[in-house]
């Protein structure tokens, strides 16, 4: 009697399974088509290798990649005077607002640059990638 009633069980617990399988199939084909296209996002135009762009906003750079990493851990606290610390030990230097930039190498979501004017005129820096618009 037992295996009778676990074996109802089962087969009402496969039919549950099936009829909210069949009932999501049918409402997923029923409803219409996006009207819109699908459109891509754009991204901004990239500054690849030996391009020259701007930064727009000023950010302490890293000199070396030990330093631009330090600076990110140090954003990332929001810990300022560990940003202030390694410029005072010119570990990093500020990037004023629309300095141009030459790209001189890479790295996964940083650049090595090149500033072409401002302050730190002929250092060479790492930044984020997000941060170098084409020009």
């Amino acid at each position: 009697m037992l295996k009778k009633i676990g074996r109802i069980a089962a087969i009402l617990v496969g039919v549950v399974v099936l009829l909210f399988a069949v009932g999501f199939y049918f409402s997923y084909k029923s409803l219409p088509p996006s009207e819109a296209p699908v459109k891509a996002v754009e991204s901004p135009k990239s500054v690849g290798y030996g391009q020259t762009g701007i930064i727009r906003t000023g950010l302490p750079a890293g000199v070396t990649e030990a330093d631009y990493d330090a600076i990110m851990n140090a954003a990332t606290t929001k810990d300022q005077d560990g940003i202030n610390a390694l410029i005072s030990a010119k570990r990093a230097v500020m990037v004023d607002n629309n300095t141009k930039v030459k790209v001189i190498g890479s790295g996964f979501n940083k650049r090595q640059v090149r500033l072409l004017n401002g302050d730190n005129q002929g250092v060479a820096v790492w930044v984020p990638v997000e941060y170098i618009e084409a020009e």
